[in-house]
């Protein structure tokens, strides 16, 4: 995506949004935070491509301490009107508070399974 830079972790640690938020700090970026359909499209197709959605890719979305009202955890921006997956959000058993980018639409589930996180970096790699 033009004048986007990724960081996606190598890793797959339990979530903690907090945590995984300052690890992207470290780089100069913050939790992905899919601004457009287009760009959630896009980031799905180059997933897939490489092979990584078959991972949980967690974004910088939350409702924690809002349930239903999705946000940025660093923006504080509310979640755009993006594709979800069948049935969600669906806050499954009252667990599910944060979204992970999935193959087929986006994904509300539990902040501490295990897997990647996608870093928004805030310059471009060359």
């Amino acid at each position: 995506m033009s004048g986007h830079t990724y960081l996606l972790s190598k890793e797959r640690p339990r979530f903690d949004i907090h945590r995984m938020n300052q690890l992207c700090k470290e780089y100069k970026g913050y939790l992905v935070e899919v601004d457009t359909i287009s760009e959630q499209v896009f980031l799905r197709k180059y997933l897939r491509r490489k092979g990584y959605l078959v991972d949980i890719i967690y974004t910088g979305f939350t409702d924690l301490g809002s349930e239903g009202k999705f946000y940025h955890i660093e923006s504080k921006k509310p979640m755009p009107n993006l594709t979800w997956k069948w049935w969600n959000p669906d806050n499954w058993k009252n667990e599910e508070h944060c979204v992970n980018l999935a193959n087929d639409g986006m994904n509300d589930l539990r902040c501490n399974a295990k897997g990647r996180y996608l870093c928004e970096l805030n310059y471009e790699l060359y």
